[in-house]
């Protein structure tokens, strides 16, 4: 797959395209995107999004993700897509007439059909539509949206809620895989070492994190699989971080890996963070904690190894 940005774009072979910001990519985006993979062959296959969430520069925000734009190109490629289509997102974008950005970035594009989900909107302040898509001489496929209940749609807002309340394998099914973060080993406060549970610190940047607690976790280490006990939270027992952290105890495993990258993979959900009357108590729970997991986890071992190879 190649990554093209849209203003160095020179494509002349027809395309079958799919538009939206795909944070996630999960089931609801998948529906569009294995529409377009119906015409490969027919066309070449594109998927044109944005380098950054519109609202970090409409309203400054510092938006955590849910996917990351390189493990969304990773995906996108898996499944088969020739291009992804990158447009840098600017306040100058953000106020594009809605057919100054069809003119702008479809119309210059040798476009055969374009799908988009039923509640797509773009241009200046979302003015623009599905209606001012049917003006144009592409043809126009518009896909419903994939429905979580009888009353809410899957989404990205949907999904971080789930992840809000540590419903990880409910997550995992909308995601239509697991979740995954994947980030540089740091030095942390090293306590656990002291106790018989060493962790690794992940520098998880601005991905999403479900909430606090602990979880079961997959830890993949220099391409070895291991069962890991991951750990979300502020350290409440000794209240000594500004910030959210990520700390996993690898089973059967015991190597010095600062500055390494990992990748965590979220199987299911434990218990809540808590709060130890000292080393002791804290000691007990994660004992009993790996022993759960240790026995657990050794199913979504095997699966995740079948599945990866």
């Amino acid at each position: 797959m190649k990554v093209i940005k849209m203003e160095e774009v020179h494509l002349t072979e027809p395309l079958s395209l799919a538009i939206g910001f795909f944070d996630g990519l999960h089931l609801g985006h998948m529906s569009l995107i294995n529409e377009v993979l119906k015409y490969k062959g027919e066309t070449k296959t594109a998927v044109m999004s944005f380098d950054v969430h519109p609202l970090c520069v409409l309203k400054g925000e510092k938006r955590q993700s849910i996917i990351t734009l390189e493990e969304k190109k990773e995906l996108l490629e898996e499944m088969g897509i020739d291009y992804l289509l990158v447009i840098h997102f600017t306040k100058e974008v953000a106020a594009l007439s809605p057919q100054a950005f069809i003119d702008e970035y479809l119309n210059k594009l040798p476009l055969k059909r374009l799908v988009c989900g039923y509640d797509f909107h773009f241009g200046d302040h979302n003015s623009g539509s599905i209606e001012d898509l049917k003006k144009q001489s592409f043809e126009l496929i518009v896909k419903n949206a994939v429905m979580y209940n009888e009353t809410e749609k899957v989404s990205s807002t949907l999904i971080k809620k789930l992840m809000d309340q540590g419903m990880i394998e409910e997550v995992n099914t909308l995601l239509g895989r697991p979740y995954k973060v994947k980030g540089t080993v740091i030095h942390g406060k090293q306590r656990g070492r002291l106790i018989g549970f060493p962790t690794l610190n992940i520098d998880y940047g601005m991905k999403y994190l479900p909430k606090r607690g602990v979880y079961g976790t997959i830890v993949e280490i220099n391409h070895q699989y291991y069962i890991g006990m991951a750990n979300i939270g502020m350290n409440p027992t000794f209240n000594d971080i500004n910030r959210l952290s990520l700390e996993v105890n690898v089973f059967d495993f015991d190597e010095d890996v600062y500055g390494k990258e990992v990748e965590v993979t979220f199987c299911l959900y434990k218990r809540e963070e808590t709060v130890f009357n000292g080393l002791e108590g804290l000691k007990t729970q994660l004992t009993e904690d790996r022993k759960y997991l240790s026995q657990v986890m050794k199913k979504y071992l095997t699966l995740y190894k079948n599945n990866v190879k």
